[in-house]
């Protein structure tokens, strides 16, 4: 399935060197393409408009045959429009073959070798590569890629500019390189420069990222880190930690400034930040399962307490095992790798049930240098309720270029341990080249599934200059096999691009057309249409270069017809805030939609609905806790929705009024009824106590803090339905809510 830009990212980084780049210009002025290749470390995470298969735990990249793990694990709600979620992370970066090259190499020597789980300069996101952590899903890094020109090589003249390609980072390492909507200018001394941009950046991904603040190229470093307090998401989101409203969580970090170690939220509550690999043992292992329930002894155990139910804590034991990584040489003249990793092999849930991960490819007995060949890629993982999920891999150079040859997920199986037995899906990859150089390379990911039946998805290059990456550009579903089986359904997709500026491929991709071909012969479009976008400087200084902000105007579907499509039957026309009021883009509002209209295949309106911000004054909620200016003159409260009457042709209205907190106050539906909502500053206004209809009928309640979970409701009459102590009731609760969420 293709995933929407606005649900999951596209990393379309390339900001980690491999190799410095160094053009040098005589007398020249051109600023030339130096970027590094893409390679693995710009595939991670979740890529916009890329295709994935798998489930709610984890997806496979069939254009690139990569395994991604990012569930929800541990959930605490906030005040306002902020989340604080951990989240289950795993990514296979490290069983790939990175390019290492030497400056200056000896003589007959190659400047550039392949090597296994090679990267020069790690991206800082994820937190972890290889092995599966839990980790903050709403951290953001920002990164760059640097590159160098030198002009008037050899003449007294000779001087050199730095330049830097700037991507905003989230959790799962997934890029979104930005381009500047601002100017450019340099900083230093002869005979070095650096590039510096004013900003406002954009995300060139379709998804939205926003970046404030001026950035500067670093003198002397192949790539370059920020502070992303600047970086705001299209909700207006602020660095993951301030909403539009002024609500603030608060991080501490570490030294290394990667990942925080506490965390201060909305409503005060301190919670810690998850283990990682490096963090010492800070209990013993006797909670941990041990062979042969699992595969490998453990090493040692860290303990994360957290706050729980009725006030208490919970505790999560993390348990870590040291795996024997043995990486024979090739493909080619790629060499190998031995050493020893710590990887998290379970983690015991406050209940005692717990998830398990294993780390034994291929685990079939093969050898090198008279030791067991492990590539350490994850192998299985055990669910809480005792299912599990295994994979298996193969080693092979096919799918986007740009990934370079590593471990491809082979198949992946699912046994719900319910007595149905196991379920496995295969993957097969396969790359040609098409003759054509608009589009020169093809990549073929046959899916099989448990019963058979065979789905091929077809990729292809957009953009000739890099041949990567590759969009699933036609998928082909068969009842049996592609070779005897019966063809159902293809599905072709068209895209619009502009070419790279701020990489070698294309950028701001989007699907225009989707055409669906059935087994009768018969046809149907879907055709798509998009925001006018902004023009920005790329990272050389090239002005007038157009970007996407990805926001769908239009939808125009057609009936199926016997040989094209047919006539059309609905187009879908919306419209968005901040394309037409300048104070909702500066805040990065872009996703509060402003109307949407449905019409017929005439052009008829047939259904309109259109909504209304910030239209009301706010009423003030005397918190303090966690609680600042909003960042912006606007902030993106829903106050107003009206709903067309065909009948009539005049609306219905229903209306909203906000605390300044941004919860809601009071809700007035089309008749003009009253609800009225009352927060407790004992639950740091996050938490609705009490609930007043228009006839003064009330509701109310009380909460244990820590979940935000109900400790007693009283009705509109006054009675009581259940109160305190209901510890047992919460911690059944609790526990059964965050594995559901895992499970989801």
């Amino acid at each position: 399935m293709i995933r929407r830009a606005g649900d999951l990212i596209w990393n379309a980084a390339g900001q980690f060197l491999y190799c410095l780049l160094l053009v040098v210009l005589v007398g020249g002025s051109l600023m030339a393409q130096t970027l590094p290749p893409l390679n693995a470390d710009d595939q991670l995470g979740s890529q916009s408009f890329q295709s994935y298969h798998g489930g709610d735990i984890d997806h496979i990249g069939l254009a690139n045959g990569t395994l991604t793990l990012d569930s929800p694990f541990l959930s605490y709600s906030q005040r306002g429009q902020l989340h604080l979620d951990f989240h289950l992370y795993y990514n296979n970066q490290p069983q790939h073959i990175g390019q290492l090259c030497i400056p200056n190499p000896p003589p007959n020597t190659p400047p550039c070798f392949l090597r296994w789980g090679f990267s020069s300069a790690p991206p800082p996101l994820p937190v972890e590569k290889g092995d599966v952590f839990v980790g903050w899903a709403q951290q953001i890094a920002l990164v760059g890629a640097n590159s160098k020109v030198v002009f008037n090589a050899g003449l007294s003249d000779q001087f050199q500019k730095d330049f830097t390609r700037w991507s905003v980072q989230t959790a799962d390492g997934a890029s979104h390189i930005l381009g500047n909507l601002g100017t450019q200018s340099f900083t230093g001394t002869s005979p070095e420069f650096f590039a510096s941009g004013t900003g406002p950046w954009e995300s060139l991904d379709a998804t939205g990222w926003r970046f404030n603040g001026t950035l500067t190229t670093d003198s002397g470093e192949s790539s370059s880190q920020r502070s992303a307090s600047g970086a705001v998401s299209a909700d207006g989101i602020v660095a993951g930690v301030q909403d539009t409203n002024g609500n603030i969580i608060t991080t501490v970090r570490d030294l290394s400034g990667i990942a925080p170690t506490s965390f201060t939220d909305t409503l005060n509550r301190q919670i810690p930040g998850p283990p990682m690999a490096s963090s010492a043992s800070n209990t013993d292992t006797s909670a941990c399962p041990g062979p042969p329930q699992v595969l490998l002894p453990v090493d040692h155990a860290v303990l994360w307490s957290v706050p729980g139910p009725n006030g208490g804590t919970s505790n999560y034991v993390f348990c870590y095992v040291k795996v024997n990584i043995n990486i024979p040489s090739g493909p080619g003249n790629a060499s190998g790798q031995t050493l020893t990793s710590t990887k998290l092999q379970s983690i015991v849930l406050p209940d005692g049930s717990n998830w398990g991960f294993q780390y034994n490819d291929p685990g079939d007995g093969s050898t090198n240098n008279n030791a067991p060949v492990n590539y350490g890629t994850l192998t299985q993982i055990t669910l809480p309720t005792g299912g599990t999920i295994s994979y298996t891999y193969v080693t092979t150079g096919a799918g986007s270029s740009c990934q370079n040859s590593g471990r491809f997920v082979a198949s992946r199986t699912i046994n719900a341990n319910d007595g149905t037995g196991p379920h496995t899906w295969t993957y097969a990859y396969s790359t040609t080249s098409t003759g054509d150089t608009s589009s020169p390379l093809s990549v073929a990911t046959t899916v099989t599934d448990p019963l058979n039946n065979q789905t091929v998805h077809t990729f292809k290059s957009l953009y000739a200059q890099d041949n990567c990456p590759a969009y699933e550009t036609q998928t082909a579903f068969y009842q049996g096999s592609q070779s005897s089986g019966t063809l159902m359904k293809t599905v072709n997709t068209t895209y619009s691009f502009t070419p790279g500026s701020n990489r070698g491929g294309a950028l701001n991709v989007v699907p225009t057309q989707i055409t669906t071909t059935l087994s009768n012969g018969e046809i149907n479009t879907v055709s798509k249409s998009y925001d006018s976008g902004f023009s920005y400087t790329n990272y050389g200084g090239g002005s007038g270069f157009k970007g996407l902000y990805g926001k769908e105007l239009s939808e125009s579907a057609s009936d199926y017809g016997s040989s094209s499509a047919g006539a059309t039957l609905r187009t879908t026309n919306t419209g968005y805030l901040a394309f037409s009021n300048s104070s909702y883009l500066n805040a990065n509002l872009i996703n509060l939609v402003s109307s949407q209209q449905v019409t017929d295949g005439s052009g008829t309106q047939v259904a309109k609905t259109t909504y209304g911000y910030d239209e009301s004054p706010l009423q003030g909620s005397g918190i303090t806790t966690q609680f600042g200016t909003a960042p912006n003159s606007v902030r993106g409260n829903l106050t107003s929705v009206n709903r067309w009457l065909n009948t009539t042709s005049s609306n219905i209205t229903a209306q909203t009024k906000w605390f300044d907190t941004g919860e809601v106050y009071q809700q007035i539906d089309a008749l003009g009824n009253t609800t009225r909502h009352s927060y407790d500053s004992a639950y740091a206004g996050a938490y609705s106590t009490q609930t007043c209809n228009a006839l003064s009928q009330c509701v109310s309640g009380t909460y244990d803090l820590n979940t935000g979970l109900l400790t007693s409701f009283t009705n509109a009459n006054a009675t009581t339905q259940a109160k305190q102590p209901v510890a047992e009731v919460l911690e059944r609760w609790w526990v059964v809510g965050r594995r559901r969420a895992t499970e989801r």
